[in-house]
């Protein structure tokens, strides 16, 4: 195998399965996640582990593990955040359509926050949500309003949302070019 960019870092595996472009990937418990319009996959670090498909009813554009290694979060066009908390499965409308901007209607950038109660949220839509989870599975979190920018009708996507080490902070970037 070839070095990367590093002396040291190789590539470990490449992980074949997708048949459309792969908008999102992340690691979660010993495990790689990614997503695209056919769903996510999800693939073992070993290569002893078998590849498993979840299909799902819209594309997938972010997806983010919680820390605790309990959830998983996937950010869906249509405006959906889809929630996986052990067995049970919650999806919700993070963001409503402009009138006449379907296409503005992704979720692009997902996080948890270290402590794995809250949920960051950005989309092409330019606003971005901290969901707080609920103890109980199952149940729709409260959302707070975080950020709102550009002109309406114009591409104003966050792309990009992070919480600090100590969760205290909270983080977006765009097409704005604003941190």
């Amino acid at each position: 195998l070839e070095p990367l960019l590093e002396e040291g870092i190789t590539l470990a595996h490449t992980y074949l399965g997708h048949t459309d472009y792969i908008d999102a990937a992340a690691f979660t418990d010993g495990k790689v996640l990614s997503g695209s319009a056919g769903g996510v996959w999800q693939f073992g670090l070993s290569q002893d582990y078998p590849a498993v498909q979840w299909k799902e009813q819209s594309r997938v554009f972010s997806i983010a593990a919680s820390s605790d290694g309990l959830k998983i979060a996937l950010g869906c066009d249509e405006g959906t955040i889809v929630l996986y908390h052990g067995q049970s499965r919650v999806s919700w409308t993070a963001n409503e359509p402009e009138e006449g901007r379907r296409d503005l209607n992704r979720v692009l950038a997902l996080e948890f926050s270290p402590d794995s109660r809250r949920l960051l949220s950005g989309g092409d839509d330019g606003v971005a949500y901290e969901w707080t989870l609920q103890e109980r599975e199952g149940n729709v979190p409260e959302r707070r309003l975080v950020r709102t920018f550009g002109e309406k009708g114009s591409r104003r996507n966050i792309e990009s949302v992070a919480y600090s080490g100590d969760g205290r902070r909270i983080m977006t970037a765009g097409y704005d070019k604003i941190v």
